[in-house]
């Protein structure tokens, strides 16, 4: 299933876990899709992973006129460097950059900008989170959730993948049959597994129901032996101050940098 640069990626990349979550989500959720390089000596290591942005939904809706999604991680900022050759300079490439001394060595060889960034958190003590009798959980979707999902940029080939493998559940309030608020967990990699989708109808709002479902999603998976990781936009302050509020704790800020190539076939 894995290449060989592959597992050895991937044996790197588990060393610090949340840190690199998306590249682990990413090589284990789309592996014949991804172009894996690395690079190892007895001190120091770097993974590299290439993939088209058709691969995942949210890159294809979000960067359509892009080529190439890149993901980088290593050791140190110098251990990176040595893949920069690995990088295509002729695409249009969006990287994904988790760490700063790595994105602070690539812009001094490589044009980027900025386009956005996301933060996730994360909790490790149930105790802290109380579930809500209300809010039912299932391990099945109901059909009336996947045209909610899809709002949020999960259509329903990307939930039915995810609830195919018995990981994933869907956190749901109620009223009248109707769902006013839900979100759905599912499995990122190992024991991470992701909070995804949380909605509330607008009618509904500013009740305290988004926070009753997440409450419950990260109670859920804590007793189920799980890292939560509730991953948020930036600029959307509303989930930032949720998360805040339940006590969650930022682990990881994950900056998408877009390099558009000034005269393609030209090594950078």
């Amino acid at each position: 299933m894995f290449t060989l640069d592959q597992q050895k990626a991937i044996a790197f990349l588990q060393h610090d876990l949340l840190r690199n979550i998306v590249p682990l989500k990413m090589l284990t959720a789309y592996p014949t899709a991804i172009q894996t390089s690395y690079w190892e000596t007895a001190t120091d290591a770097a993974a590299l992973l290439l993939f088209p942005t058709s691969a995942f939904p949210y890159d294809r809706a979000t960067y359509p006129a892009l080529d190439l999604v890149v993901l980088l991680s290593a050791t140190t900022s110098a251990a990176a460097m040595t893949l920069l050759p690995h990088i295509p300079s002729d695409k249009q490439l969006i990287f994904k950059l988790m760490d700063e001394g790595i994105r602070d060595q690539l812009v001094r060889h490589v044009a980027l900008q900025r386009v956005t960034a996301f933060l996730s958190f994360t909790a490790t003590v149930a105790e802290k989170f109380i579930p809500q009798p209300d809010v039912v959980i299932a391990d099945q979707m109901d059909e009336q959730l996947y045209p909610v999902f899809a709002a949020q940029g999960h259509d329903r080939a990307e939930l039915t993948r995810y609830f195919a493998n018995g990981q994933a559940r869907s956190f749901t309030l109620y009223r009248a049959s109707a769902p006013v608020a839900a979100c759905f967990t599912y499995q990122n990699f190992a024991t991470v597994h992701e909070i995804g989708g949380v909605f509330t109808l607008p009618s509904e709002r500013r009740k305290g129901y988004a926070q009753k479902v997440v409450a419950t999603a990260v109670h859920s998976l804590l007793t189920r032996n799980c890292l939560p990781r509730y991953q948020v936009h930036e600029h959307n302050h509303a989930s930032i101050a949720l998360a805040e509020h339940l006590g969650l704790t930022p682990f990881v800020a994950v900056e998408h940098w877009q390099y558009a190539p000034p005269n393609p076939g030209v090594v950078v």
